[in-house]
């Protein structure tokens, strides 16, 4: 079955390694067994980026059967205040490192058609405002707000940050 780009969330869509891409940020401690596991995926997907000053980001995303658990979310690596405040089922053990749009200039993954973020709405407006400075492109935009609660504060700010496109 052919997947078109704009409907890359439905379950029974395959995507080739070519279709995707990630960068990955590869610390001193990052396992070897880990980097022969994803390249069996495709050397095209990856952009490993060697991190010899530092070590791998790592977090734990807790799960009990098929749900999320709501653990405190205090990280000594957040970077927020409100993030200590807030129940979540992810927290970093390590300092993480920011993606940004412009750490895909001048790489194989440079102009992706789909672009997907995970973070505050204060975050993807920054993100948002990087992507509209590169002239041409116009990515599709998956975004997934944190944190996740639904104040209409957080609801009009998050509405406001996503460009308004239909999908055909």
């Amino acid at each position: 079955m052919t997947c078109p780009r704009s409907f890359l969330f439905f379950d029974h869509c395959r995507l080739p390694a070519s279709e995707v891409g990630m960068i990955i940020d590869k610390g001193v401690d990052f396992p070897q067994e880990i980097d022969a596991a994803l390249r069996t995926y495709g050397e095209s997907m990856w952009l490993f980026r060697e991190r010899p000053d530092a070590v791998t980001t790592r977090a734990l995303n807790t799960y009990t059967g098929d749900h999320r658990e709501y653990v405190p979310a205090f990280s000594p690596h957040s970077s927020h205040d409100h993030d200590m405040h807030i129940p979540q089922s992810f927290q970093y053990l390590t300092p993480r490192i920011r993606i940004t749009p412009g750490d895909l200039t001048d790489t194989p993954l440079s102009h992706p058609t789909t672009l997907h973020f995970i973070c505050s709405p204060t975050r993807a407006a920054v993100i948002m405002s990087q992507v509209a400075q590169v002239e041409g492109w116009s990515p599709l935009s998956i975004y997934e707000p944190i944190p996740v609660r639904s104040s209409i504060g957080i609801i009009i700010t998050t509405c406001a940050v996503m460009p308004t496109k239909r999908l055909s």
